[in-house]
This record gives C-alpha cells, structure tokens and sequence, in this order.
C-alpha cells in the first residue's frame, strides 16, 4: 500500500512537471515569436530575444539528456543534435521477438504461443533441482573449512550497514515490479532510513519477504546462437530497488567471511583477489610447459545456464557444512523463499511462475551464492588423488589443479588419469547438484610417453557421464 502511494504520488509529480515543462515550451516559442515582429518593426530587443532563447536552449539540453538517457547510447557527443534517427532509436532499441521453439521443439510466431513457450521455458529452468543424493552428500563431506564464532553478528541490518548499500545502488538501473527507481532512495534516504530499517526488521522477524519483493520481471539479453532457442537468451531480474539494498548489505556480510571458506584459486567476489591472478598465472604455467616440456592439459569448463541451476537444497547444504552464521542462513532462505517471477516479451508480461532453483542474476548476492554453491566441487578437484596438478616453479612444492572465476573454471591435468579423473568428478557433481556442464573443452594438451615421445588427447578419449555432457578437443600448438 505504502508503494502504491509513493507511485501514485511521484507519478502525479512526473505528470505536472511534464505539463508545466510543455506549457514553458509553448509560452517561451511563442514569445520569441512575438519579439521577433517586434524587432521588425524597429523595437530594440536584443536583450528580451536573447533570454527567450536562452530558456528555450535550456528546455531543449534538459530534454536531449533525457532522450540520450532513453536511447542508452553511449557514444553520442554532449552537443549532438537529438536528430530523428536519435528519438526513432530510443523508441526501438529492443528488437521484437518474431518466433520461439515451444517445448515441443515447434517453431511458434503467434504472439500468445510466444508468451507460453517462454513462460513454459523459464518455468522448467528454474524448478526444483536435486540436493539430497549421495554423490551430493559425498561432495560436501569433502569441505573442510569452516567459519569459527561468527553467531556474534547481529541478525538485524543497521542504518549504517543500508546506508552504505544505498550509495552503491546504480540510479540508471531499471527499478522492479514496484517501478520505485534507486533515485528515490538516494534523494529521501535521510527521511525514509528508519521506516525501511524498521521494514526489513519486521521480515526477518515474520520470515517473509513483501510481495514486490517476492516479484521479479526477467528481461531477456540475446546471446550468440540461434534466438528462436531460449537457451540462447540471458536472463535479466528486474528486482525491486529495497530488496537491492536489503541483499547489497547482506553481500558485505558475507564477504568478510568468504576467504575462511574459499580456497584461494577462485577469485569471484572475494575481497583482494582478482580474475588477473588467473589469467597471469595460466599464462605463466603455459609457457613453463613449452619451455620444459612437460606435459600439460587444460580442461574447460562450459556450464550451461550456471547461474539459474543452481540447487537451492544443495546451497542450504552447503552454507550449513560451511557454518555459516544462522542468521545469513535465514537470510538467504528469505530471498529465495515463495517467489515468483513473470519474463517480459515484446512489452508483454507471460503469467506469473515459481522460483525453486537458481540465483537472480541482477541479485548483489549472486555471484557469492554461487561461488559458495561451486566450491565443493572446486575441493573435490583440489584434493582428488588422481589429479596430481602442475608443479609450480619457485612455489615450494604447491601444485596448480584448479583455477576459477564464478563458473569459468579450468582444470590443469598432466596425463590421461587425470584428465578422465576430473571428468567423472564433473559427471558426479551435475548429477546430484542440478548442474549442468553442457561442454568440456580439452585445450592445448600434449602427454609425453615412453622417452619423451608426445601424443595427443582427443575428444573420444575421453568419459562422458551424463547424456548433457559434450566433450570437444582443441589444440592450439603441438610442441612435438
């Protein structure tokens, strides 16, 4: 009720200055109109005709940054003239969707078929996965590291804690189902802070989240590939902005905890650590390889859809072992309890369907659920005996296995073993997990045998534990 006032208050704001800027526009014309006969007919108005177009310049710019904010195009110079192609782009940025492959595999272009298949679509993607099999179970008693005396935390978010969430709330972002923008936050937040503290205090008390923030509106971002497969497509959560802020405050709590419980070769959202640690060090142990001669395989990962299979279950699981403090653990049951989302097609809302699996994307918690959610299949690698890694130089007898960023994840094999060892791990962990690893891509890899002679790997030597999983093979040099 409260949102339903502040849009329906803000709205008539919006309107009114709309009506006052228009009637400005039309007074202002009008008189430079007039004093221009006037300065015709011998009158000296050289001052009045110079304010007249003055205002009008400024009515002019405000009304240009508004369309160039519109059209979201980012190369346009600060004094390009809003020609027609400019307002023309604003209003057709997004292209229509024209036809969708039902889940039938039919190729459908009616407009309420398009609607369904996508509906039908997302509402698949995002229902339960599996949590509770053995091979689950045995990958969690894999983990070791645990958080220690973290239950000192206050469960009840401080005004400085959604302050600081506040400031990093993006104000071009589209709001949510509520349509309240992170604008009105940032402007009333002095005025607002309390009640809004009081309102998140009152959801974690009652366990249960407002209905806006219940709701989200995927938006769909085109990808490579063919378009008519949803598959090919990006979900985008539109979320509400007050359930951005109550989740932002919540990632720097969990951020302080993630380096006690993630190991140091995934680099995703932990505090001092950097993708370029990855990208160095791969690079690095390449060129040991080609120097030396030693053998040496990369294993990439490509999951499909990572984001939205993850096992809500399994992630439970997972905070539990990891011993997270009980309040986070009620936290994030919150966020993923009893929601629902609706995909936006062509300015049409398909029906509302529930959320049982996956993380927002567009959620601050994301990235960090999942990089928690990933890390027991990450330890499994690290620690299997059949995967010795590569020896690095100068680190003391540490030896590289695994590297990873979110999901994109590369294993470091030496021989065959290890190369079908962390394969079957792959095969163990989407079948009890709701994973899916659609691709393993084999790169650059060369094995020595029997003297020094080089052999190479390919795709059919490899195993290939479920019906999903597809193995490719590439190489980019041969050292023999």
């Amino acid at each position: 009720m409260v949102k339903d006032r502040v849009k329906g208050y803000f709205g008539g704001v919006g309107r009114r200055k709309t009506r006052e800027k228009r009637a400005s526009f039309n007074h202002h014309n009008k008189a430079l109109q007039r004093l221009s006969l006037l300065q015709l007919e011998g009158f000296e108005l050289a001052r009045e005709l110079s304010e007249t177009k003055e205002h009008l310049a400024t009515l002019y710019r405000e009304e240009q940054k508004k369309s160039q904010y519109r059209s979201k195009l980012q190369g346009l110079e600060e004094d390009e003239k809003c020609t027609r192609y400019f307002f023309r782009k604003a209003r057709s940025r997004q292209k229509p969707i024209l036809s969708l492959y039902n889940s039938q595999g039919d190729s459908v272009k009616n407009s309420a078929d398009i609607l369904r298949a996508a509906g039908d679509f997302y509402g698949r993607l995002y229902d339960t996965k599996p949590a509770d099999g053995d091979l689950a179970t045995a990958f969690l008693e894999g983990l070791n590291r645990v958080i220690e005396g973290g239950e000192s935390e206050d469960p009840e978010m401080s005004i400085e804690e959604l302050t600081r969430a506040v400031h990093f709330i993006n104000k071009q972002k589209a709001p949510g189902p509520d349509g309240i923008p992170g604008e009105f936050y940032q402007t009333f937040w002095d005025l607002i802070k309390n009640d809004v503290a009081e309102v998140f205090q009152a959801i974690y008390r009652e366990i249960r989240l407002g209905e806006s923030m219940r709701q989200s509106t995927i938006t769909l971002i085109p990808k490579k590939g063919d378009l008519k497969d949803l598959r090919n497509w990006r979900p985008i959560n539109l979320l509400s902005v007050d359930y951005k802020i109550m989740t932002k405050a919540l990632t720097k709590r969990f951020q302080s905890h993630l380096p006690t419980v993630i190991a140091a070769d995934q680099t995703c959202s932990i505090p001092e650590r950097s993708i370029n640690d990855n990208l160095l060090l791969a690079r690095d142990v390449i060129l040991h390889s080609q120097e030396r001669g030693s053998p040496l395989g990369l294993l990439s990962l490509d999951q499909e859809k990572a984001f939205d299979k993850v096992s809500h279950g399994f992630l439970q699981r997972v905070l539990k072992k990891m011993n997270f403090p009980q309040h986070l653990i009620n936290w994030t049951n919150l966020c993923y309890q009893n929601i629902s989302s609706r995909v936006l097609v062509n300015n049409i809302l398909t029906d509302p369907f529930p959320i049982r699996s996956g993380v927002r994307q567009g959620c601050p918690l994301a990235p960090l659920l999942y990089v928690i959610y990933l890390e027991p299949f990450l330890e499994r690698i690290r620690t299997s005996p059949g995967i010795p890694g590569y020896q690095l130089p100068g680190a003391g007898g540490d030896r590289l296995r695994v590297k990873a960023y979110m999901d994109d994840i590369t294993i470091v094999g030496t021989d065959k073993h290890s190369i079908t060892t962390a394969t079957k791990a792959v095969g163990d962990y989407c079948a009890d997990t709701g994973a899916l690893v659609e691709t393993i891509k084999l790169l650059g890899i060369t094995f020595q045998r029997d003297g020094g002679g080089i052999h190479q790997l390919g795709g059919d030597h490899l195993p290939r534990p479920t019906e999903n999983l597809r193995v490719e093979c590439t190489v980019p040099h041969d050292d023999g």
